[in-house]
């Protein structure tokens, strides 16, 4: 048998078989559940993992209902627990801010790459160095310099 006859026979096989199986086919579509939209996940998240660092004693949670806001921005905070203590980890400073240590990670190099501070290893450790003289960043918060915020934050 040629090559041309085995594809007409495929064909006429196909031909044959071919209402039978889009028959089929329509009964498993229409008993077969829908497929989830792109985008939605299906996974649970886990109770026992927390979502965010607990807060300490004395510091209330705020509500989920509306808006959650500060007065002081993460960087802000950054900034004030290296202007108390200038050779302190990033470990401490995440613990205290409430805040991953990868978080501190960004903002401390946010804050180098701004010109607000510096930092020298001694060793093992980092000693930062806050730059005072620097002047704010935002058009309406030009006047004060960084030194005199943190005056008003350290106190």
């Amino acid at each position: 048998m040629s090559n041309d006859a085995i594809v007409l026979l495929r064909e006429d096989h196909r031909e044959d078989h071919k209402g039978e199986i889009g028959e089929r086919m329509q009964a498993v579509r229409e008993t077969a559940p829908r497929p989830r939209k792109a985008g939605r996940s299906t996974r649970i998240p886990l109770m026992s993992q927390p979502t965010r660092p607990p807060y300490p004693e004395g510091v209330e949670e705020q509500s989920a209902i509306g808006r959650q806001w500060t007065f002081l921005t993460n960087h802000a905070r950054v900034l004030v627990q290296i202007a108390r203590d200038p050779g302190i980890r990033v470990r401490d400073i995440a613990t205290s801010c409430l805040l991953t240590e990868r978080a501190v990670q960004r903002i401390i190099a946010d804050l180098e790459a701004a010109g607000y501070l510096s930092h020298h290893r001694v060793g093992r450790s980092n000693v930062y160095r806050v730059i005072d003289g620097k002047q704010l960043r935002h058009p309406a918060d030009s006047g004060p310099t960084l030194a005199e915020l943190l005056a008003v934050l350290l106190r």
